[in-house]
């Protein structure tokens, strides 16, 4: 199973953390994609860390393209 789009972002291996998100994203449903910008929306608001936040809207811009 393909780790989730947080664990992407914060993940410390960097093997992980280099995954593209247009590799995650294919196959999935739209109902999928859409509940993962939604926790990337939760996850960027309650987030201190500021390359986190934009990680998570990079993420979110890229799966609404």
């Amino acid at each position: 199973m393909s780790p989730s789009l947080l664990e992407i972002i914060t993940s410390t291996d960097s093997a992980a953390r280099d995954r593209a998100v247009d590799h995650w994203c294919e196959g999935r449903s739209v109902a999928e994609l859409l509940a993962a910008v939604a926790e990337l929306d939760a996850y960027r608001r309650r987030e201190s860390n500021l390359y986190q936040r934009v990680r998570a809207l990079f993420f979110i811009t890229a799966i609404h393209r």
